[in-house]
């Protein structure tokens, strides 16, 4: 998986032409269409205390059943997003100036809200306990392990106090009860109030009375009504039930009728609940609703100009989503083009992202007519507009931004930004995966989340210099993990979109330095990313509006000069102009870009100092729209992401980011002081007053030297200096820091031969760098291997690759032959002088991902030989493994299997074998079958994979079962091996035990027969619980134990499929069968009815027989039928057969004991004359041909009812008279 960004994805496309050349097309959801344009949900069922007097309150004719109240009902399941319970669980960030509470408030808790849900499915009503005391009905859907919080517990307060004061009580005397309580004081009067409120939601049918007690009694213009419903919208609204959200949107409205202050508020955060990318049944619902309330209150709507731009923004972006659902749909874009065109001036404040979104549906006819007025006939929309360009110049208010992220996202993405450590966020970000980017519609909420990112979270000083996980990172996984071509270009273009028409006097910096950090970290490890980016961003010029490319051009210059003056990258020459990219990309940069490639080299420019950043502040440049932050949901501030640029790697020893190196304290020695550089530009000054001129000379000739003989021993010549001089720690780390710039190219492109033949690979290690490892071998001096130890390690700190790249050199030095061991000491050495308290498994797998990321060809190479020289550190090795077989291609596979079967190394062994399949069972299907190649080519006995088949999921580990059955296909059937089998759960469609099953019964039918059948007899006997001496389990348990009844299962499934039924004729079959039947309870002899009819009821286990002879003897039937049908007693048994056939159409349990006795004398005859080395007589193929048309003759039916049993049952005795005799005569 990427070393940046937590997940291994394919690579993003290069082309950025879908995005910018014109509107983009829309990406279409999926969804139900709902009927009416969604109506509302399904109303409530009626409440427990609904029988009401015209007051709203319990009438005291009610019935003695409602005074009690009913019986609480199974709690409803959740829908939607309330449907998952919490989220990051240790996270206690509450949002700032998200609500604003007066004194004597509520309780308000950051954690989800509990409680069990009572009443009806959507939520339950208010009812009154069986002592007579109120209870508050219950809001708010809740897990099983979800307890009661102190806001619900107020709320049954609230509820019973307003209950106390109405119960049994006229209208008149509960408007004065009320009325006389809420003088008392203020706390009582918001108590009330709440009560009230709570019956409002809870109540469809009685709400009006209440909001009408609402409005009656409260005395400070419903104000706490006011800041308790922000409180339950914000942090609340995803656990509602359908009901009570339902009753919400009844209450705002109702508000909104009776004007009450500060409603524009709530409506503005009950939007940011419609959630982008979500086609879900609740969300469309929202959607709609509002969408209702705006167009029923229009005139209100138009009051608030703010309100009305966010309804613009919020309907442009989801209109988008809702592609699918036509009649709402049609619904939003009618609404939308009303207000763009009526109200245009006040539409203009949302400023460039307006533009973003209206791309996005610039395919509807509507739109399209709008975009031409917006180009061609700007007048027309609003005297003061312009054209797009105005648009484009205005910045977006970050609340904009805030508002297509739902509360409970943005809670999410501001602890991640602010609590999750650098190096231990992948979890996080499977978690935020899973929970709203796991579906295809959901793709277009990247866009969403990386404007919110850019736009919002800003970082603070006091995360200039820790390791939490920095913007820059969390743009990239999303760029990363996105599938769709047009969501892809979508979020690039949310990603640059400040660049377009940046103006550094207006615009803030904060808002370009994600992206330009995106492609600098992605160089090194993620090139493709930075490649796709670059390319983006010199399309984009030309393509996002072409009559005002300039303007463009113009906007992405400054934003280029700003980054490198404010010193976000100290130059753009690693960038524009690094051998990773292309040669037609880097000539497309060129052409773009031409002024920033300077016709001479520019003097080294001075060292960047992260603590005196030229952006320190890291404050928004908006504050002016912002301040009014009453009640407006999420923070109006958040100082949550660190500066990028002070990001410092959290790993074993390993740097995150080519530009910044491993800041722990080596060996206890020094701290590290923020002197990052940048590698291989030779930009920065580095501090070489401390070296000796000796070594300052040699250094300046290496710089100037080109020929590599020459350089080879100028590094040679430095390493004796420097042994010769003793340099101190200080010494070696600017000597370390000198070479990253002396000698760049060593770090730069591939050392391994695309021929890598002998010659080739003794050639790639004739560099200069490889002069060190070559010292560093040739040492026996500790004291001198020290001293360039620790040069190395302060080089590795700078340059990832010195790991891999010593690896590589003790493979591929052969005219100095080494041993494993020696070769595993000099690396063991590097890594501990990189740390002392290092693990040879991190380093190794560490070592191996870096060369995995640069090259999987000598990643591949270097595989055989880490197995060989590390065998502890490597076999067993779950996360090495996963490198290897996360990057090969099917030629790599076979060239690693080649090394195996000529037992070069060995990757697996039987102890720790176990360990690594369960841990495959969660990977890609070409990892896994990757894997079970490598396993094939060693000699594993089978027992290794034995103990995972009861465990695999025929649905899920399908790769896993496909391997481990074609190794069973190798195998003869076991003891041990049927006993892991057979105790398989049975699962619809699942034919993997089947068809183990039917492929040994071709060759070893006999054994299988004995090994089922004595598995069977010790399984049925054993029962569910522990059996008393001398009892029968049957009788004491009266039920078989649950392995027993899993191999009947699997024996039925075999019946079902194969159409061998001689095997099920094998006296050790027929036997076990039978023991396990007598041991079945009703219910289980009735399940397994059609296996046990194959069984003879009447027959008992103790006359013994030859299971060979038995085979023999149903081989021979079989011949015998087919050779001669008309021969012997042919037509007495065909009279036999054919009443068996029809007793078989009403009972199979009926016809098998009909048949069994013929059977019976049969094998009797066949035991006193079968002897004589196997000779058969006439007799006896008779006898056969009498088994072979009864088996023919089976017709299992599992329509007949146990009535039709007994009667076929009483009738069984007859028919045995009628058959027996010929039997018995022959």
């Amino acid at each position: 998986m990427p070393h940046f960004y937590g997940h291994r994805e394919p690579p993003l496309d290069v082309q950025a032409n879908a995005a910018v050349s014109g509107p983009p097309k829309v990406q279409r959801a999926q969804c139900d269409t709902y009927p009416e344009a969604l109506g509302p949900l399904p109303t409530a069922a009626p409440q427990r205390n609904a029988n009401l007097s015209s007051g709203g309150h319990p009438s005291r004719g009610g019935s003695a059943a409602s005074q009690r109240g009913s019986r609480p009902r199974p709690r409803p399941r959740g829908t939607g997003h309330g449907q998952k319970a919490g989220g990051f669980q240790s996270m206690d960030h509450s949002l700032g100036g998200s609500v604003v509470v007066s004194s004597g408030a509520l309780v308000m808790g950051v954690t989800g809200m509990t409680g069990s849900g009572l009443g009806s499915g959507h939520g339950g009503g208010a009812g009154v306990k069986k002592g007579g005391s109120p209870s508050a009905p219950r809001l708010f859907m809740t897990s099983v392990i979800e307890s009661r919080d102190d806001l619900e517990e107020r709320h049954d307060r609230c509820f019973a106090l307003v209950q106390a004061l109405v119960t049994d009580k006229t209208e008149k005397e509960s408007n004065d009860a009320l009325a006389g309580a809420v003088s008392k004081d203020p706390k009582t009067h918001e108590d009330i109030c709440l009560g009230l409120m709570i019956g409002v939601l809870s109540d469809a049918e009685s709400a009006p009375r209440y909001f009408r007690d609402l409005t009656l009694v409260a005395r400070d213009g419903l104000i706490a009504v006011y800041t308790h419903l922000t409180h339950l919208v914000l942090e609340k609204y995803p656990k509602l039930f359908p009901a009570a959200k339902q009753q919400l949107l009844w209450l705002t409205r109702e508000m909104i009728k009776s004007s009450v202050t500060g409603m524009e508020n709530i409506v503005w955060n009950l939007m940011r609940q419609i959630a982008g990318g979500d086609v879900s049944r609740p969300n469309l619902w929202l959607a709609d609703q509002l969408l209702d309330i705006f167009v029923e209150h229009r005139a209100w709507l138009e009051k608030f100009p703010f309100l009305l731009a966010s309804v613009v923004y919020t309907y442009l972006r989801v209109i988008e989503d809702h592609f699918h659902v036509d009649k709402l749909r049609e619904k939003e874009v009618k609404f939308v083009i009303s207000l763009i065109r009526e109200r245009f001036t006040d539409v203009m404040v949302i400023g460039r992202d307006l533009v973003r979104v209206l791309q996005y549906v610039a395919k509807i006819p509507e739109f399209q007519d709008l975009w031409q007025d917006m180009i061609h006939h700007p007048r027309t929309l609003s005297p003061s507009f312009t054209g797009i360009t105005q648009l484009m110049h205005t910045r977006t208010s970050r609340r904009f931004l805030q508002s297509r992220i739902t509360p409970e996202m943005e809670k999410k993405l501001v602890f991640f930004t602010s609590q999750v450590r650098f190096g231990t966020h992948k979890r996080y970000q499977d978690w935020f995966q899973r929970q709203y980017l796991s579906t295809p519609e959901s793709q277009s909420l990247r866009c969403d989340l990386i404007r919110f990112i850019v736009g919002v979270i800003h970082p603070t000083n006091e995360l200039l210099g820790s390791d939490i996980i920095p913007r820059w990172a969390i743009i990239g996984w999303l760029l990363t993990t996105c599938t769709i071509q047009v969501a892809s270009s979508n979020a690039k273009l949310a990603l640059f979109y400040d660049w377009l028409f940046f103006v550094p006097d207006k615009d803030n910096i904060m808002n370009i330095e994600p992206a330009i950090l995106v492609m600098q970290h992605s160089m090194r490890h993620h090139p493709n990313i930075t490649a796709t980016l670059l390319d983006f961003l010199c399309r984009i010029i030309v393509n996002f509006h072409p009559k005002e490319q300039e303007k463009v051009r113009s906007g992405i210059y400054n934003s280029l000069n700003t980054i490198v003056e404010k010193r976000v990258v100290s130059s753009l020459s690693p960038l524009f102009d690094n051998s990773r990219l292309d040669k037609e990309l880097r000539a497309l940069i060129r052409e773009r870009f031409a002024p920033f490639f300077p016709k001479e080299s520019a003097e080294p420019l001075p060292q960047v100092d992260r603590d005196e950043d030229a952006d320190g502040s890291a404050r928004f440049s908006d504050e002016d729209d912002e301040e009014n932050a009453h009640s407006k949901g999420g923070s109006t501030s958040h100082n949550a992401t660190p500066n990028s640029n002070a990001v410092k790697s959290s790993g074993q020893g390993h740097s995150s980011s080519p530009s910044s190196p491993n800041k722990k304290n080596h060996t206890g020695r020094r701290q590290s002081s923020g002197d990052e550089s940048e590698s291989g530009n030779g930009s920065d000054e580095l501090p070489v007053e401390e070296l000796d001129d000796d070594i300052k000379e040699t250094l300046k000739e290496l710089k100037a030297e080109t020929e590599c003989e020459k350089r080879c021993e100028l590094i040679d010549n430095l390493v004796k200096t420097v042994i010769s001089e003793q340099l101190d720690f200080e010494q070696c780390s600017a000597l370390a820091s000198q070479l990253t710039d002396v000698i760049p190219e060593e770090f730069e492109g591939r050392i391994f031969p695309e021929n890598p033949t002998l010659e080739n690979i003794e050639d790639s290690i004739g560099r200069p760098l490889f002069v060190l490892f070559r010292s560093l071998c040739e040492m026996s001096d500790s004291d001198q291997r020290t001293i360039l130890l620790q040069i190395l390690a302060e080089l590795y700190t700078l340059q990832l690759r010195i790991g891999y790249y010593l690896l590589y050199f003790l493979s591929a030095d052969k005219a100095h032959p080494r041993s494993a061991k020696e070769k595993a000491s000099i690396y063991k050495d590097l890594c501990e002088a990189i740390d002392e308290k290092f693990s040879l498994d991190i380093c190794l797998v560490n070592d191996m991902r870096q060369c995995q990321e640069d090259d999987v060809n000598l990643f591949v190479y270097l595989v055989p030989e880490i197995f060989t020289n590390f065998p502890k550190h490597s076999v067993g090795n779950v996360n090495l493994l996963y490198l290897v077989v996360a990057c090969v291609d099917g030629r790599q596979v076979q060239t690693l299997v080649c090394h195996i079967i000529a037992k070069d190394f060995v990757m697996f062994k039987k102890d720790s074998f176990p360990a690594i399949l369960q841990t495959s069972l969660t990977w890609e299907t070409f990892e896994q079958y990757a894997l079970w190649q490598l396993t094939a080519a060693h000699d594993l006995p089978i027992d290794c994979v034995l103990p995972l088949v009861p465990k695999l999921s025929f649905s899920q580990h399908s790769e896993a079962l496909t391997s481990v059955l074609l190794l069973l296909k190798q195998e003869r059937p076991t003891n041990d091996l049927l006993k892991h089998l057979l105790t398989r759960e049975a699962e619809t469609g699942d034919r993997f035990v089947s068809a183990a099953l039917i492929y040994w019964m071709h060759e070893y039918d006999d054994k299988l027969g004995d090994i089922i059948s004595n598995h069977l007899s010790k399984q049925s006997s054993a029962g569910p619980g522990k059996r008393k001496r001398n009892q029968p389990s049957a009788l004491k348990n009266g039920a078989l134990s649950h392995s027993a009844e899993l191999c009947l299962h699997h024996l039925d499934d075999l019946r079902q499929i194969c159409k061998q039924y001689e095997f099920f004729n094998l006296q050790s079959i027929q036997s076990a069968l039978h023991q396990a039947k007598q041991a079945c309870t009703d219910t289980q002899k009735k399940k397994f009815m059609d296996l046990f009819a194959m069984v003879d009821s009447d027959s008992e286990p103790d006359e013994p027989s030859s299971n060979n002879k038995r085979r023999k003897d149903s081989k021979s039937t079989s011949n015998s039928v087919s050779k001669s049908p008309g021969k012997g007693k042919q037509p007495k048994n065909n009279v036999s057969a054919t009443k068996v056939s029809e007793s078989s159409d009403e009972s199979s349990e009926g016809s098998e004991e009909n048949e069994k006795p013929s059977s019976r004398g049969s094998a009797g005859k066949q035991q006193r004359g079968g002897g004589g080395g196997g000779r058969v007589t006439s007799g006896n193929t008779n006898n056969k041909r009498k088994r072979a048309k009864k088996v023919s003759s089976y017709k299992i039916s599992t329509d007949e009812t146990s009535e039709d049993e007994e009667v076929l049952a009483k009738k069984v005795p007859k028919k045995k008279k009628k058959v027996s005799p010929p039997s018995d005569s022959d």
